[in-house]
C-alpha cells in the first residue's frame, strides 16, 4: 500500500512542549501552532486513506518540505533558491518537521511511527510552500 498527499501552506515544525500546572501537578501540552498543524496533517491523511486500515508492516516515508523564499531576497538570489542552488539551512531543523508530520500520521497512515524503518527527507525552497508525504508499506 502507498499513500501520497500534499499539505498546502507553510510547513510547521514540532514546537517545544509547553508546561502548566493543574492542582499543583505539572501538565505538558503541544504549542497551539504545532497541534493545529498536526490536526491538519491528520485530516488530509485520513481523507487520502479513504477508510483503509493503517499500515502494520514496516514503512518507508518520503517527506519533502517546501519552504517559501524570503520576500526580502533579491530577484537573483530568489532564482538561485528556486533552482536548488541555495538551500534552506536555517531553523527549524528538518527533524522537527518530520516529527510533526509523523505525529499527524500516527494511527491513520501507520499504526505507530515505530514502524517507520526508512525516512528520506528534503527541505527546499519553492513558490508553493507545503509538505509532501509519501508513505509506502515495505514487504
Amino acid at each position: 500500500m502507498t499513500v501520497s498527499f500534499f499539505v498546502p501552506g507553510e510547513p510547521v515544525a514540532q514546537g517545544r512542549p509547553r508546561m502548566t500546572t493543574i492542582n499543583g501537578r505539572p501538565r505538558m501540552f503541544d504549542a497551539p501552532k504545532s497541534a493545529n498543524y498536526k490536526a491538519l496533517v491528520a485530516m488530509l491523511a485520513s481523507k487520502e486513506m479513504d477508510g483503509r486500515e493503517p499500515m502494520v508492516k514496516p514503512v518507508e516515508v518520503v517527506v519533502t518540505i517546501y519552504k517559501p523564499v524570503p520576500q526580502s531576497w533579491s530577484k537573483k538570489r530568489r532564482m538561485l533558491a528556486l533552482a536548488g542552488q541555495i538551500h534552506p539551512v536555517g531553523r527549524p531543523d528538518i527533524d522537527n518537521y518530520i516529527k510533526a508530520a509523523f505525529d499527524g500520521l500516527n494511527q491513520i497512515v501507520f499504526q505507530d511511527d515505530r514502524l517507520v524503518t526508512r525516512v528520506t527527507a528534503t527541505k527546499m525552497y519553492s513558490t508553493t510552500p507545503g509538505l509532501s508525504v509519501v508513505a509506502k508499506e515495505l514487504e
